[in-house]
């Protein structure tokens, strides 16, 4: 056997193992626990069992299909999501943003945006009024989701200016808006275009300012952040084969 054969074939050798070993490695990745409303947040999420998932959990897992990560759905009621984060009992939570966790007592590290979160003043129909913030609906009862921070109505809300009252998902902030328990309500903007789609009759409103806009990320503990590279880079591939974009045309 030649030199060179024998060369070739040791570094065959040596190579071999350490492929394997890097594939095992990304193969395995992380587990990740992440959080989802268990009443729904349609489009968002859908009530464990539904038909459909939901964006957020079909992103998560495609993210975690191109990373190499494993993902566990954690169906938890809206209230306890945040304070189960906190305590470390979930690892991820899609739809964040630094603004709206400034507050946390626990350091976080945020991936790439994937998209943008436009929050809407909805009224019931006929009752439209300019404003996009808590001093221009002084007295005024407006529903919100529980968990959710509104930075132009968190003073007037402290404050009682503005009295907030919180429900659980989208849906049944539209539902309370049309019995007249609010004056107003604050929602995704593609929520209530979703619902509005699905049955007009039930869930029309009258849409106002923007009260919000923002980037989405996914947040995690500080602790998890040599996943952000392989997570941002799953973002990334998304983005770039239209992937992405598909996930949100299939609820719209």
């Amino acid at each position: 056997m030649s030199l060179l054969r024998i060369a070739t074939t040791r570094l065959l050798q040596l190579a071999l193992p350490l492929a394997l070993c890097l594939e095992s490695s990304m193969a395995r990745g992380d587990t990740f626990r992440v959080g989802i409303f268990a009443t729904g947040d349609q489009p968002f999420s859908f009530p464990q069992g539904s038909p459909q998932a939901g964006i957020y959990p079909d992103l998560i897992q495609a993210i975690a299909r191109l990373s190499g990560d494993q993902i566990e759905l954690v169906y938890v009621p809206a209230a306890r999501l945040l304070r189960m984060f906190e305590l470390g009992e979930l690892d991820i939570e899609i739809g964040a943003n630094p603004a709206w966790r400034q507050h946390s007592p626990i350091k976080s590290v945020y991936s790439d945006s994937y998209a943008i979160a436009r929050e809407i003043l909805c009224f019931p129909q006929g009752e439209y009024r300019r404003g996009d913030k808590g001093d221009d609906f002084p007295d005024m009862e407006i529903g919100v989701q529980t968990g959710y921070v509104y930075p132009r109505f968190e003073a007037a809300f402290k404050s009682g200016l503005v009295k907030r009252r919180d429900t659980y998902n989208a849906e049944q902030l539209l539902r309370m808006l049309r019995a007249n328990r609010f004056g107003a309500i604050i929602i995704s903007k593609y929520a209530a275009d979703y619902y509005k789609k699905t049955n007009p009759g039930q869930y029309a409103c009258d849409q106002g300012a923007i009260t919000d806009e923002a980037f989405e990320m996914l947040r995690l503990p500080a602790t998890k952040a040599s996943a952000l590279p392989r997570l941002n880079a799953a973002i990334a591939k998304l983005k770039a084969s239209g992937e992405l974009k598909a996930i949100y045309e299939k609820y719209r």
